[in-house]
Order: structure tokens, then sequence, then C-alpha cells
């Protein structure tokens, strides 16, 4: 199993450019996800948890690219589900 889940999870409205973005989960599937997760999160806004308490934090589309790298560098696999949608 991957370190980590990339996974569409819908459309949000970007306030900044008032359009609308896709916008992505990063479920944390081990302690080595979760804390690269701890990493990656603004310490404002930490990991949330899902229903079943797996960690996980919303990137939008262009973040998606950098942040799949910094994980992939530090040693962390990670799997692109395309269950919910594809990108």
């Amino acid at each position: 199993m991957a370190d980590l889940v990339l996974e569409y999870a819908g459309d949000a409205i970007s306030g900044a450019r008032d359009s609308i973005q896709p916008i992505f989960h990063l479920t944390a599937s081990n302690e080595r996800g979760r804390a690269m997760l701890r990493m990656l999160a603004d310490p404002a806004d930490p990991p949330a948890a899902d229903p079943y308490g797996r960690k996980f934090i919303v990137l939008l589309e262009e973040q998606l690219d950098d942040i799949v790298r910094r994980a992939e560098l530090a040693g962390l696999t990670v799997e692109r589900s395309e269950r919910q949608g594809s990108f």
C-alpha cells in the first residue's frame, strides 16, 4: 500500500480568482504519510480526519506537482486514485 493516496474530491470556488477549480485529498495510509502531511500542512490548517480516522489535506490542482514531487523525494510512495473522478 502507498504511503499517500491522492484522490479527486470535487470542485471548489477559488476566491482569489473567482473561478471553479478541482480539489484533491491527499490521504495518509501510515505513520510516514501522516508525518509528511504534518510537514506539508499550514500550521493554521492542520490535517483533517475522515470518518475512518485517516488524516488528509486538501490541495488545489496547481499544488499537485510540487506536493507529489516533495513526497517522492522524501522516499514516500503516492498512489493516484481515480475513484471519484479523473485528473
